[in-house]
C-alpha cells in the first residue's frame, strides 16, 4: 500500500503517543517497529535478524553510525552485525542527531537491507546520510514516512548498488538534497518538498526515468545531469533557483516542465547561472521555461545552450520555450504541440505565453 502524504498524519494510540496514521493499515509494520519497546525504559534487542533500538536519542545523542550500531549489536546475546538485515529506531520522534551510514561501516553489515525510522518527524540537524562508497552493502529500503525536515537537514544518498527507491514523501524542507550514483534507483518521492535552502542534485542515477517535484517553490541551486534514462522532469510551481539552474547530459530527456521559473540565477562562480543541454546534448527535449526572465547563461560548457560564449540578447533554442521580450529564451522553441507541461497551469505570477 502506497503512503499517502495528503492527509493529516497522526492518530492517537495507547502504544505510542502519536503514530503515523499511514502505518495503521500495515499491522505488520506497527508490530515490527514497536513490539517489545517501551521507549527509553527497555533494552535494545534482536529478534531474528532484526535489530531494534528503543531509545528516543540512541547512543546518548551521538551521531547514529554503523559503527555505533555494530557495537550495540555485538553487546547483545548472539549479536552478530553481519547477520542483521533490519535496523529499526521506532522511538526517535524529535531528535536532532545526525545519521551517517557510510563508507567502511557497510563492510560490517553486508546483509543490511532495511533501515527504519517509522516515527521520526523533525529529522537530523545535519546529515541524513546513506553512502555505500565501496558497494559493500545490500540496502534496499530507507523508511522514514513522517520525516518533514528542517532548514539544517542534509539529505545525502549515494552509491547504494541495490537501492530501488527513495521515499521521503512527507519531507517539506531541507538544507540540501543530494542523490547520486544509485545504479538501481528507479523512483524518487519528494511530493511535499517545498523549500531547499542550498541545492538539489540528481546525478548519474542510471535507471531513473521520472523526477517530479510538484511543490518545490524555491532553492538556491538545481543540478540534474548524467541520468542516462531520465525521460521527464516536472517542477510546475518552481519560481526561484537563485544561483544555478542546470539540466544537461540527460540523453533520453523528453520533457522539462518549469513554466513558473522566473529566476534561474546569475553566475557568481563558474558553475552558476542557467545551463540547459542543447539539441545535441538532449536531442529529444521539449522544455517549458516560459517565465524565465531573470538570470543569465553560465558561459561555461559547450553542452549548454549559449555555450562558452552566451549571447547578450535572447537566445533562440529549438527545444526550449521561452518568453518575449524579456526572457532568456525566445519563443522559437514554443509549439502548440508542446507536451512539456501537459495539464499544468501557470500561477498568477507567470506570464501567459502564446506559441
Amino acid at each position: 500500500m502506497a503512503l499517502d502524504c495528503g492527509k493529516p498524519p497522526y492518530v492517537e494510540t495507547s502504544k505510542f503517543s502519536k503514530i503515523d496514521y499511514r502505518d495503521i493499515p500495515h499491522k505488520d509494520i506497527i508490530q515490527q517497529d514497536l513490539e517489545g519497546c517501551t521507549c527509553d525504559s527497555s533494552d535494545n534487542f534482536l529478534s531474528g535478524t532484526a535489530y531494534t533500538n528503543c531509545q528516543s536519542e540512541p547512543f546518548g545523542g551521538a551521531p547514529i553510525t554503523l559503527d555505533n550500531v555494530a557495537g550495540d549489536i555485538s553487546s547483545l546475546p548472539d549479536g552478530v552485525p553481519a547477520d542483521v538485515t533490519i535496523t529499526s529506531f521506532p522511538c526517535i520522534t524529535t531528535s536532532s542527531q545526525q545519521v551517517d551510514f557510510s563508507s567502511s561501516g557497510f563492510s560490517q553489515f553486508p546483509n543490511l537491507e532495511e533501515v527504519r525510522f517509522a516515527n521520526w518527524v523533525t529529522g537530523p540537524d545535519g546529515f541524513f546520510k546513506f553512502a555505500d562508497l565501496f558497494g559493500e552493502g545490500s540496502l534496499t529500503s530507507i523508511y522514514a514516512p513522517r520525516l518533514t525536515g528542517t532548514q539544517s537537514l542534509d539529505i545525502f544518498i549515494s552509491d547504494n548498488p541495490n537501492l530501488p527507491s527513495v521515499d521521503l514523501c512527507a519531507l517539506m524542507e531541507a538544507r540540501s538534497v543530494d542523490i547520486f550514483r544509485n545504479r538501481e534507483l528507479v523512483d524518487v518521492k519528494l511530493s511535499e518538498l517545498t523549500t531547499v535552502a542550498t541545492f538539489i542534485q540528481m546525478i548519474d542515477n542510471k535507471l531513473l526515468e521520472q523526477l517530479s517535484l510538484p511543490k518545490l517553490r524555491t532553492t538556491s541551486k538545481i543540478l540534474i545531469r548524467d541520468n542516462e534514462n531520465l525521460v521527464g522532469i516536472s517542477m510546475p510551481v518552481l519560481e526561484t533557483s537563485s544561483n544555478q539552474f542546470w539540466v544537461l547530459r540527460n540523453p533520453a530527456l523528453q520533457t522539462l516542465c518549469a513554466p513558473n521559473l522566473v529566476d534561474g540565477g546569475i553566475p557568481k562562480f563558474p558553475f552558476d547561472g542557467v545551463c540547459i543541454g542543447d539539441e545535441s546534448n538532449q536531442p529529444s527535449l521539449d522544455a517549458d521555461l516560459s517565465s524565465l526572465v531573470t538570470g543569465s547563461f553560465t558561459g561555461f560548457s559547450d553542452d549548454c545552450y549559449g555555450g562558452i560564449d552566451p549571447p547578450t540578447n535572447q537566445l533562440n533554442a529549438t527545444t526550449v520555450c521561452g518568453v518575449v521580450p524579456d526572457g532568456l529564451f525566445t519563443t522559437a522553441g514554443c509549439s502548440v504541440t508542446s507536451k512539456a507541461c501537459k495539464n499544468t497551469k501557470k500561477t498568477k505570477k507567470g506570464k501567459k505565453n502564446k506559441p
